[in-house]
């Protein structure tokens, strides 16, 4: 008689000790996401108008250019850099690997990478914007920006981001597929003087 019961037993046991295990998918998306919260809080923080913890999101290095900024009256009256932006949302990214994403960075981000030791991820991602004036730097619609994170006291931060040059992220195979990516450089041009 125990034995017609075992299989039944069996289930439930199974069932009581899957529960206690994480999805492989949540385990990578929560190993994934150290750095991607820091691009969500990006666009969160300029819908929000947190310029301090906006700034916070920088490197140590680039946070007081960051207050600086947003204390100019000129800066915020003129909409200038992302202050022309009303709303944001992160669409959707792809860590891309150092090697390339070294290639569209200053010297100076360049050789901060090179000598501070730190550790550091580069991110091709899709940003949807609402401005108050496109230009060259920003459209409404959706916007390709390169990023690079740094990991300062165990935290990640911004220490550099760029319009990002869609054809090269395509044509390395890190792209998004949409029609928008591939016309974004075009998009772009109507805006250069």
């Amino acid at each position: 008689m125990f034995k017609s019961f075992a299989p039944l037993l069996l289930v439930p046991l199974l069932l009581l000790g899957l529960a206690g295990q994480p999805a492989p998918a949540e385990a990578h998306h929560a190993h994934h996401d150290a750095a991607g919260i820091v691009l969500h809080r990006y666009a969160d923080y300029i819908n929000q108008k947190n310029w301090p913890a906006f700034a916070g999101l920088w490197s140590a290095g680039q946070q007081p250019m960051w207050s600086s900024f947003f204390g100019s009256a000129d800066n915020r009256k003129q909409h200038a850099g992302v202050l022309g932006v009303k709303r944001a949302k992160l669409v959707g990214y792809k860590e891309v690997p150092k090697e390339l994403g070294l290639n569209f960075v200053g010297n100076g981000t360049g050789r901060y990478l090179e000598t501070s030791g730190a550790e550091s991820r580069f991110f091709y991602a899709a940003f949807r914007y609402d401005v108050f004036r496109e230009s060259q730097y920003r459209l409404n619609g959706m916007n390709y920006m390169l990023m690079v994170l740094v990991n300062e006291n165990g935290h990640w931060r911004i220490c550099h981001c760029s319009v990002a040059p869609t054809a090269r992220f395509i044509e390395s195979g890190y792209g998004f597929g949409t029609a928008d990516e591939r016309t974004y450089d075009e998009r772009r041009q109507r805006f250069v003087h």
